[in-house]
């Protein structure tokens, strides 16, 4: 499991609040300053060590002459993945910079079915793809990115951000028959869709256990909806 968008002005209460949540990951939000950025990096880095995982997050906010001076600085730091680094419609932006980056490259979130994804795997832009099961086509199109993804050699590692419970419900049980899942995203910020909505809601931080979570096990999803937090969190 990680756990994304480290945004915290403290950064070792941060680190410390995820890790000691079970986490062996942890994915910062980037896209500042570089330089400035490349400090903070360095700082969680000799903060937390070696043995856990640092992946960073740009939501496509740097040119791609930007995304690679990130890349070639942050390279030091041993960090797992650089997520949408560019426009996600930059489709040779992103295979030049996977040629050059020292990084491997991950995205997805933004793309809506296999036939997209397949593209960025044909062209070796990427070595994970995030497809979030809420946007595109379901369990059936993500289905068909992992097993595409599987056939490039290229990691699953699904999208939940924000999602509520339904959504993490169905990825987590498509994570668990993907044979090339990587990791499977958990957010510790608060939301009623995913904590609430639900009576026996799953995948949530307070449940990992040493990196890990269980699967639901009940009929469909595994879930039950709790109609009376549906009526109570109802936009009106």
């Amino acid at each position: 499991m990680r756990r994304p968008f480290m945004v915290d002005s403290d950064i070792h209460a941060a680190a410390d609040r995820i890790i000691a949540a079970g986490f062996r990951n942890l994915k910062l939000k980037c896209g500042g300053d570089i330089d400035a950025e490349i400090a903070r990096i360095a700082k969680l880095r000799k903060y937390i060590g070696p043995e856990y995982g640092i992946m960073v997050d740009a939501n496509y906010i740097f040119s791609e002459y930007q995304a690679l001076r990130f890349a070639e600085l942050a390279a030091e730091h041993h960090i797992l993945w650089f997520e949408e680094p560019i426009q996600p419609e930059n489709r040779r932006g992103y295979c030049r910079l996977s040629r050059k980056s020292p990084i491997a490259l991950a995205a997805g979130e933004s793309e809506f079915t296999a036939h997209d994804c397949t593209d960025l795997f044909v062209e070796g832009a990427v070595q994970f793809i995030q497809p979030d099961i809420s946007r595109c086509g379901g369990i059936t199109e993500c289905q068909r990115v992992a097993v595409a993804a599987d056939a490039f050699g290229i990691q699953y590692a699904p999208h939940v951000g924000f999602s509520g419970v339904v959504c993490v419900a169905a990825s987590l049980h498509l994570a668990a028959a993907s044979r090339n899942l990587a990791f499977q995203e958990c957010m510790i910020t608060p939301n009623a869709l995913r904590e609430e909505l639900a009576v026996n809601p799953y995948g949530l931080y307070t449940q990992v256990q040493d990196g890990t979570v269980a699967i639901p096990e009940g009929p469909g999803l595994g879930i039950e909806i709790d109609w009376n937090a549906v009526e109570r969190l109802w936009d009106r």
